[in-house]
């Protein structure tokens, strides 16, 4: 139960009820809308957030499904996720940077789930236990009780974490039955010998390939490239690309700016 914009938010497993607080009147009931629990709600000034076992929502006063981006990822998915794993999961809230966080263990990953919710953007980040709870500190970053008994400020620290970026299939705008010829990866970035570049397309996929580095062809000191290999770089359907950066340094704070690919587009036939 929570109440948000003066009404109340009553929460079953999979029914969802708005009341009147004031004369307890149902004004609104919403099937196949639940929720797992009292630790996956959060209230802030820009909505109210939770989850259930399907996806996870928010509410301004208008309820939309803002998990669905994240159902199917192929890292961590939502729906890939076991149902013990959801139902243990604890959500969060990060005012300086305008996050709702769902932190889950699925075997001995801890990882959490971070919902921009200025640009509708999600992010995988990590924590190093498992979290049972979560309140917000007066600086607006949340403390996790954790397991054995750890307290811990998440997201407060002045290091930086290593990261990833992994897109999503991209077509190019012609959509998966039109092949293209691929030729490079190219990133913006702030530090070349910390920054890799790798890919997938739909004829390699079962791992990340790395290609031939490329980036002395290009201007700039700090951008990276890559050229993809000669098996891949002939007639694909699509291509997904990652990028990652490595913090290991005390005070780094390596960054991408940009990524773009090099490819020429096959008339279909």
């Amino acid at each position: 139960m929570a109440g948000f914009m003066g009404k109340l938010y009553i929460f079953g497993n999979t029914k969802t009820a708005i009341l009147n607080p004031e004369t307890l009147i149902v004004e609104d009931e919403i099937n196949g809308v639940g929720c797992i629990g009292p630790k996956a709600i959060q209230s802030n000034p820009t909505g109210l957030f939770w989850f259930d076992q399907n996806n996870i929502y928010s509410a301004n006063p208008q309820i939309r499904k803002i998990g669905t981006p994240i159902l199917k990822q192929e890292t961590q998915g939502w729906t890939i996720l076991s149902d013990s794993v959801k139902a243990s999961a604890v959500s969060g809230y990060d005012s300086n940077r305008n996050c709702y966080l769902v932190y889950f263990t699925n075997g001995s990953d801890h990882r959490v789930w971070s919902y921009y919710i200025t640009t509708s953007r999600w992010d995988l980040w990590e924590t190093d236990y498992t979290v049972y709870d979560s309140v917000q500190s007066s600086d607006g970053y949340p403390i996790l009780l954790m397991e054995n008994g750890r307290i811990s400020k998440h997201l407060g620290g002045n290091n930086k974490r290593d990261w990833v970026f992994e897109s999503k299939k991209l077509s190019f705008g012609t959509g998966t039955t039109v092949r293209k010829k691929l030729k490079a990866i190219k990133v913006d970035d702030t530090s070349r010998s910390q920054t890799s570049v790798s890919y997938k397309t739909n004829d390699n996929n079962a791992s990340w390939q790395s290609g031939t580095d490329i980036s002395s062809s290009f201007t700039g000191s700090n951008n990276s490239a890559v050229k993809l290999a000669t098996a891949d770089k002939g007639k694909q359907h699509w291509i997904k690309m990652q990028v990652a950066g490595e913090n290991d340094t005390a005070g780094s704070n390596v960054k991408a700016h940009a990524l773009s690919a090099i490819y020429k587009p096959k008339r279909p036939k």
